[in-house]
């Protein structure tokens, strides 16, 4: 049997939904795939239900565990043995269109690619919510540091190239929870080409009983040692400098939600934060780049105040948001210097609305779009750059895409991204 793609699936307990699972993987029209299925330790009837399974498909090989040994060692136990020369990490409670590894898989084939990233609905209290890429071909950092912020650390969007795995010993980290979040950044971080893919695939069922988002929740959380991790490995990969600002921001600002994050119980989070601070590196890495105004406005209001040994759990992620933007206008003002927002696209009107709801003002709004300019919007015309460019010495921007052109266009001027 030919096998060009390597399937692994942790199975826990999901007895409910494993044949339809199963069987969406089974009936695909792409058929040269293996299904490795990680029993672990399952309390239902699991076990019997994959074997049924693969008295009907040899392609379905299955791993049992007799102790349960969680998610991340069950994916890593099914990597150990695929074949593929792709590999996709796919659960098995969620639903698989029946041309998802055909396009997939053409796509990583037609254009030598790495990964290929594709779309997917969450189906949540009966819901079905859309989570949709345009199309996109990634071959370089410039168009990786724009991307990386935006994807999702979850592994099974991702079709894979084993050997970038292999070769740069990217695993699942055998953590309790949130042990997909290294894995998923690292793959983008060393993948050479990513096909994003405008294709739905996949249908994912959120908030489960007993599923780990929900465990993250009651009782326990590592993301600080997910992103410690992702840290460590972008040190020792030598990641690119402009990546790796993006990367570092990144860090920063994740581990700023979570732990700002009411969702969570104060205990999880303050219990979160000491373990932070026994990370001095990354920490001093944190202090080095704040002090070199690397750090977006936000990440530099938490580093700073995590620095200074203040409880940054009791402080809202939005907080930190506003007092960052407030501080590059203050500090400027207070030198009779003017700032200018770029850009009145979507985001540029959502941040004028939440800066205007906490009576923060810019100087002026630019936009080098000839059909707005002249109009109004929150009591700001929108201005060519040309107009104020001989009065303004800071430009702030909500689009990290445009940075390098709006670099160029307003040379000698101060660009600060302020939008996540």
């Amino acid at each position: 049997m030919q096998v060009n793609i390597s399937i692994i699936m942790p199975v826990f307990n999901t007895s409910k939904y494993l044949k339809e699972s199963i069987r969406s993987i089974l009936q695909q029209t792409y058929t040269e795939f293996e299904l490795i299925c990680v029993n672990d330790a399952s309390c239902d009837d699991s076990l019997e239900i994959l074997r049924e399974l693969q008295q009907q498909d040899r392609r379905l090989v299955i791993i049992n565990h007799e102790e349960n040994r969680g998610a991340a060692v069950s994916r890593n136990d099914g990597l150990k043995i695929a074949k593929g020369a792709y590999v996709i990490f796919l659960d098995s409670d969620d639903y698989f269109y029946p041309n998802m590894l055909e396009v997939s898989y053409q796509q990583a084939i037609n254009n030598n690619a790495d990964v290929v990233i594709f779309g997917s609905e969450t189906l949540e209290n009966g819901v079905l919510r859309e989570a949709s890429w345009n199309y996109q071909y990634i071959d370089s950092n410039e168009r990786k540091q724009y991307f990386l912020p935006m994807i999702r650390h979850v592994p099974w969007d991702k079709l894979v190239r084993r050997k970038i795995l292999s070769d740069y010993k990217i695993w699942f980290q055998e953590i309790p929870t949130n042990n997909d979040i290294f894995y998923s950044f690292a793959v983008i971080l060393m993948a050479g080409k990513i096909i994003v893919c405008d294709k739905i695939f996949l249908q994912y069922r959120h908030g489960r009983s007993g599923s780990l988002t929900n465990r993250r929740v009651s009782e326990e959380n590592h993301t600080v040692d997910a992103f410690y991790a992702l840290f460590r490995f972008m040190v020792q990969n030598r990641v690119e400098a402009h990546l790796a600002v993006v990367l570092i921001n990144l860090i920063v600002d994740n581990i700023q939600l979570y732990l700002s994050e009411e969702t969570y119980p104060l205990k999880i989070r303050r219990d979160s934060l000491q373990n932070l601070l026994e990370y001095s590196d990354m920490i001093n890495v944190f202090r080095r780049k704040g002090m070199n105004d690397i750090l977006y406005p936000h990440n530099q209001e938490f580093v700073g105040k995590l620095i200074d040994g203040m409880d940054v759990c009791s402080i809202t992620y939005f907080q930190y948001y506003l007092d960052g933007i407030k501080g590059i206008i203050e500090k400027r003002k207070k030198k009779n210097e003017k700032v200018a927002l770029w850009g009145c696209g979507q985001n540029g009107k959502r941040l004028l609305r939440l800066l205007e709801c906490h009576n923060i003002a810019v100087d002026y709004v630019v936009d080098e779009n000839k059909q707005i300019q002249g109009d109004m919007y929150g009591g700001y015309q929108i201005r060519s750059y040309d107009d104020i460019s001989k009065e303004i010495t800071t430009v702030l921007i909500t689009n990290l895409a445009y940075q390098k052109a709006i670099e160029s266009r307003a040379a000698g001027k101060e660009v600060i991204y302020v939008w996540k």
